[in-house]
């Protein structure tokens, strides 16, 4: 099985860029590469390793960070990503880990921080966000928790703060905020409350002081205060 030995300077930044075969300058037309192919950092330090079948990606495939740390591994299945993959931080920590379904998220979807903890889970339907979704801080505290549909924000949201006192609880439909909120101060005293339609400021509001003391109210209407 012959193997290509080709040079790639720049690192694409984000997570998703851990399948960084597209669209790359080489000098070799993918259409050409056929069986397993590697490429290089200018470090020497080998950067993917990607098998082919007649120019089409097809078979297992890795990326590593310059230090030679695994970056990223998972499946090709003509042409489309599917099945497990796994994406690492170059300590060699575990920076998220799911599955693709023909080249889209599917399933069960965890990350985490660099120091280990957990940053999100939840699930994807099609690359989109779906159900229950969750955020944390470095620190393993529960920073957010809300409800998804088809990849926007469809249900209750509740944030907290990095100390574990809920800081918000938020209603949403179809990506905007709708219906009654309430929002707290770090001490647990009521910061403001009101309500929202169709995400806009509808109906009576007051605002807090950290003792508990009126600071503001009002009333809104369709957006209008009044």
């Amino acid at each position: 099985m012959k193997t290509k030995i080709l040079s790639w300077l720049n690192l694409p930044a984000g997570e998703e860029a851990a399948d960084s075969t597209r669209n790359r300058p080489d000098t070799v037309p993918e259409a050409s590469l056929d069986g397993l192919q590697e490429w290089r950092h200018a470090n020497g330090q080998l950067r993917e390793r990607q098998s082919y079948i007649k120019g089409v990606k097809d078979g297992p495939w890795e990326m590593f960070h310059q230090n030679g740390q695994l970056r990223s591994r998972g499946n090709y299945q003509n042409g489309l990503r599917n099945g497990p993959f796994e994406v690492y931080f170059s300590n060699g920590q575990l920076r998220s880990r799911g599955t693709h379904s023909q080249d889209k998220r599917n399933g069960p979807y965890v990350s985490h921080y660099e120091n280990g903890q957990m940053d999100s889970r939840g699930s994807f339907v099609n690359g989109n966000k779906e159900g229950v979704w969750e955020w944390f801080y470095a620190n393993g505290q529960l920073r957010q928790k809300s409800v998804h549909k088809d990849d926007v924000l469809d249900g209750t949201l509740e944030s907290f703060f990095e100390s574990g006192q809920l800081k918000a609880t938020e209603h949403y439909s179809a990506g905007k905020q709708d219906g009654p909120y309430v929002t707290y101060h770090e001490n647990g005293q009521v910061h403001g409350r009101g309500q929202f339609w169709n995400g806009l400021p509808d109906g009576d509001y007051a605002l807090y002081q950290k003792d508990g003391s009126l600071r503001e109210s009002g009333t809104y209407k369709r957006g209008v205060r009044k």
